[in-house]
């Protein structure tokens, strides 16, 4: 419900349930379910999950707020910043650019005490935690909140609980995969302390740095059971955060429902293992083709509206198509995937996905087209692909042959 003075610009999606007040500009935001926004507030690229508070006068900036979340009369929330479930944000305070805050506490890396991982904290404020305990300077005098630092990795399962932001947990991943490739160092060698500087500083690649964000947006909008609106909501967040577009996020989207037919990929959070298929590791015979076209099928099934909505057009599905030869060639961002598994499926999933209307008829013939013109090598999948290819031209010619037939006989008639 809003109010006839509320402004909402492009590329904004509210949630059912929530109230926005008076005077209220919002743009190129998300906003979850029953959210409560007051007047005279001001949103710009937000991202902000259910039940989240927003008092009057609020200015939040380029920001994600996690579940129940409160930011009181007055605040700024600038620019960066990653608010966690619960933390409340006090009156007329602004919050620091980049600032990260969970109501947990965070232990000292340098500490030998085992007391604050013991001690749990009380959200609430009671008396494990008084007021005192919170980061005035960070949430104010009246807000509740800590302040993280994203780099540590003994309580980096409580921050993923507890904050919106994967982002650590996916660099982690593809570090490990990166340092795998520059080979284990001998256990004699001295490691000097520039090496961890270097491993510290190693520069990722940003297109698998997307591909990891998406996938593990979409593993967790599968393990919490996420509606299809909400997790469109959430990978529109990151697509918007990221600059990116719909076809980008459509053909990681579509990797990652494939991949959940395998067993899980090392690059994959441990705590995604679950969802993935343990017993498939391969479709060479037709037994496991069959179970592994019957799972995907259920998955298309069920996410597949997904799809559609992040593939506006012809020319997104046929980027589509060209990302899947990647996936099953183990190339680019896919190199330490199981995508080769389903290569013998190849041309059996395109059938899947245009039976599923994911995939239209002429997006596949504008795919073949452009195969015709590579080189040879190139077209390992155009040749995979061309008993499916030539049934829909047969298809396709039976029908004019059918329309022309109908088109004569109403001409005898007359």
């Amino acid at each position: 419900r809003a109010s006839r003075t509320v402004v909402v610009g492009n590329d904004c999606q509210v949630g059912e349930g929530t109230t926005i007040g008076d005077n209220t500009k919002i743009f190129a935001s998300f906003i979850g379910k029953n959210c409560k926004i007051g007047r005279n507030v001001e949103l710009h690229c937000c991202h902000l999950l259910d039940g989240v508070v927003v008092a009057d006068g609020v200015k939040i900036h380029s920001s994600m707020l996690s579940d129940n979340v409160c930011v009181e009369d007055s605040a700024v929330v600038s620019e960066g910043c990653l608010v966690g479930s619960n933390v409340v944000i006090g009156k007329d305070h602004v919050v620091p650019a980049f600032s990260r805050i969970s109501v947990i506490r965070q232990s000292h890396e340098d500490s030998d005490s085992d007391e604050e991982l013991e001690t749990p904290v009380n959200v609430d404020g009671g008396e494990g935690e008084g007021e005192m305990a919170w980061d005035a300077a960070l949430v104010g005098k009246d807000g509740k909140g800590f302040a993280w630092n994203a780099k540590s990795s003994e309580t980096r399962r409580e921050w993923r609980r507890y904050s919106i932001s994967p982002a650590y947990a996916q660099m982690e991943a593809i570090n490990s995969v990166a340092l795998d490739a520059k080979g284990d160092l001998d256990s004699g060698d001295e490691v000097s302390n520039d090496s961890d500087d270097s491993d510290e500083d190693l520069e990722l690649d940003p297109e698998e740095v997307f591909h990891s964000e998406v996938r593990e947006t979409f593993l967790r909008c599968v393990k919490e059971r996420f509606d299809q609106t909400n997790a469109l909501i959430e990978l529109n967040a990151l697509k918007i955060a990221e600059n990116r577009t719909f076809a980008d996020c459509a053909r990681f989207i579509f990797t990652t429902i494939v991949g959940l037919c395998f067993p899980v990929a090392k690059t994959v959070s441990k705590e995604y293992k679950d969802l993935y298929a343990s017993e498939i590791v391969g479709v060479g015979d037709k037994a496991s083709r069959a179970k592994f076209l019957q799972h995907l099928k259920n998955l298309v099934n069920e996410w597949g509206n997904l799809l559609q909505r992040f593939l506006k057009n012809e020319d997104d599905q046929v980027e589509l198509l060209l990302t899947f030869e990647e996936y099953c060639s183990d190339d680019g961002v896919f190199h330490a995937e199981n995508g080769s598994m389903c290569t013998d499926a190849f041309c059996q999933v395109l059938q899947l996905l245009y039976d599923s209307d994911v995939i239209s008829e002429e997006a596949l013939l504008s795919w073949a087209e452009e195969k015709e013109s590579a080189e040879e090598s190139d077209k390992v999948f155009l040749h995979k692909a061309k008993p499916f290819l030539s049934w829909l031209a047969e298809a396709d010619s039976e029908s004019e042959e059918y329309s022309d037939e109908e088109s004569d006989e109403e001409s005898d008639d007359e």
